[in-house]
């Protein structure tokens, strides 16, 4: 195994523990608001799309870990508009909290676009390491 195709690996394996940190974190530490009568907030449809699209990129991220050539740069641009969506989805595509101390503005809201962007940069370091080198030119 060559050190392009080790570095996409560890690159693709950290983007899946990114993914299933924010599967998990959206469903316990970093998830949306839940009232003192056990009713959630406005919120919820968001946690519920942050769940779903991180559980996508977790399997993108698999996949794409597999894949080599044309299909593993599609995955990757894939990977890398994903990840931006997934940071706009609390707040930005889907409605939360308007008070600025609910649990979903304070929490889950800044770890979500966190992830998101270091998950959008591996991405594009990604997308680099497959860019095709240039050929030397003849002289």
């Amino acid at each position: 195994m060559n050190s392009r195709r080790k570095s996409l690996t560890v690159l693709h394996v950290l983007m899946a523990c990114l993914a299933l940190l924010m599967t998990i974190g959206v469903r316990t530490f970093m998830g949306p608001c839940v009232h003192d009568d056990g009713s959630t907030g406005m919120c919820a449809a968001a946690g519920q799309a942050v769940f779903v699209s991180a559980l996508c990129m977790l399997l993108l991220s698999a996949a794409a870990a597999a894949m080599s050539g044309r299909t593993g740069t599609v995955l990757d641009s894939v990977l890398l508009v994903g990840s931006i969506v997934v940071a706009m989805i609390p707040g930005h595509l889907v409605s939360i909290c308007a008070s600025s101390m609910m649990h979903c503005r304070m929490v889950m809201q800044p770890a979500v676009q966190v992830i998101s962007v270091i998950d959008a940069v591996m991405a594009l370091i990604c997308l680099m390491i497959r860019r095709p080198r240039a050929k030397q030119g003849r002289r």
